[in-house]
């Protein structure tokens, strides 16, 4: 069996230390447990310099920009590609 890398067994501390989820979490509406794990993400995604990156991911990101300065032009704009995700999200829930 591979060795449990630092961030598997940094959670295996942190469950032993603080209850996971945290008492009376089950109770809470799912609307409130989504609001609850999204304020911890924010908490976290304040620093990102201390989120770790994998090689793996580091290497998926080098090849994403070669290949974008390879051929710039055929890059699109955010708002042309989120308009075109949420038309395809309301042709489906048609």
């Amino acid at each position: 069996m591979p060795t449990p890398g630092p961030c598997v067994k940094l959670y295996c501390i942190v469950a032993n230390a603080l209850q996971i989820p945290p008492a009376g979490f089950e109770e809470l509406p799912v609307e409130d447990q989504v609001d609850y794990v999204q304020a911890l993400w924010n908490k976290i995604a304040e620093r990102p310099e201390r989120l770790p990156i994998s090689d793996d991911t580091k290497g998926m990101l080098e090849q994403r920009l070669a290949a974008h300065r390879a051929a710039p032009d055929e890059a699109r704009p955010w708002d042309e590609v989120r308009e075109e995700i949420q038309a395809a999200l309301r042709t489906r829930r048609k």
